[in-house]
């Protein structure tokens, strides 16, 4: 346990799947759900992925080689504060998150200025969104800044996974007869993207739910022009590439569908539950996913069966909350297709990183 946090990605990743598989067991077992599983699922499971895949990238691309155990530990402990409060104060619990985003921006803002990296000022900007939108959520006591933070998360995994984009499609054309292949995905549309997404964010919160429509299908149809770059056969054939094509997918037609409900003012949480699910906690497994094996000595990407399922339930769990909410009991099927979705990462990882020592990323 002790190298779970001298490399802090381990503990974070397997925290973020305890607290989505808390979220999923209030709907079971309290009363109180819809308060806590909006707090599990908006605040304590983003700032363990964020956490994560921060500790792990930023020191990375700032060549940072210091400890990371003291901002392991300080960050861990506000998540852990959280947790523990939140039964007695939902208002506490979030103030926890936000030194903890207060903690991760200034670490991380250290390590880019003392580098002199200024090619990850998104990072940066996205980790103020995140506290500004969590002390509104705390000044206001109002869950739409929490809801807010769903499309600034879209935000952030379209900056995160065009790199892991790359690495994805550069792996699959390694196998084929190119020579000397590369993949580079369309920096433009992943730029337009992440625009529309903090664009929409804050049109929630200050215009008027047409307006934010319209914002909602230029963001969804920016999407599916995304998707364009991925549009070969070499690429879609290999399963990860798959994945994430219909992950992107699902988000898009989410956003659309989102917009539409907007301007004909028809009242559904259907399609943000769609995005919720269908992208951002997908994404989320999917990127622990890849750098789970790449820093653990996997140099060939292939992803494990219960890795794979835990995707596949993730969809199942996106599909039965959005779209059988007809049918009487979906969104307890829903919330046990999520539980077994963390579960079987958590199983399959631990394993991993028990077994495994920590590798740096093989490219």
């Amino acid at each position: 346990m002790n190298n779970f946090f001298t490399h802090p990605m381990r503990i974070f990743f397997m925290s973020a799947c305890f607290c989505g598989i808390c979220g999923g067991l209030v709907f079971y077992f309290s009363d109180n759900f819809l308060i806590l599983h909006q707090m599990f699922f908006l605040n304590l499971l983003p700032a363990c992925a964020y956490g994560g895949f921060l500790l792990t990238a930023i020191p990375d691309w700032a060549n940072y080689h210091g400890s990371l155990k003291k901002i392991g530990f300080t960050l861990f402990g506000l998540v852990f504060l959280a947790f523990l409060s939140l039964p007695f104060s939902y208002l506490l619990s979030g103030s926890f998150i936000a030194i903890f985003w207060a903690v991760l921006l200034g670490f991380c803002a250290i390590l880019l200025w003392r580098d002199k990296n200024d090619d990850n000022f998104s990072i940066l900007f996205v980790l103020s969104l995140f506290l500004g939108f969590e002390i509104a959520f705390l000044l206001k006591n109002d869950f739409k800044f929490l809801y807010s933070q769903i499309h600034i998360s879209v935000a952030a995994i379209v900056v995160v996974s065009f790199r892991v984009s790359m690495v994805l499609g550069n792996e699959a054309l390694k196998n084929t007869n190119f020579k000397d292949p590369i993949f580079l995905p369309n920096f433009v549309h992943k730029n337009l993207v992440a625009f529309f997404a903090i664009f929409y964010a804050f049109s929630t919160l200050f215009l008027n739910e047409k307006t934010s429509g319209f914002i909602a299908l230029g963001l969804g149809f920016t999407l599916l022009a995304k998707l364009k770059e991925l549009h070969y056969f070499v690429l879609l054939r290999r399963h990860y590439i798959a994945f994430y094509y219909a992950f992107e997918l699902l988000c898009a037609l989410g956003y659309i569908w989102l917009g539409y409900c907007e301007i004909y003012e028809i009242y559904s949480s259907a399609p943000l539950h769609l995005i919720a699910l269908g992208y951002y906690f997908a994404m989320i497994l999917f990127i622990f996913i890849v750098a789970g094996l790449r820093h653990s000595g996997f140099v060939k990407l292939k992803f494990p069966l219960f890795g794979i399922l835990a995707l596949v339930f993730m969809l199942f769990s996106a599909f039965v909350r959005s779209l059988l909410t007809e049918f009487n009991g979906y969104i307890h099927l829903s919330a046990f297709l999520l539980i077994l979705s963390f579960g079987f990462y958590a199983f399959t990882f631990l394993k991993i990183f028990t077994q495994n020592p920590f590798s740096d990323d093989p490219e």
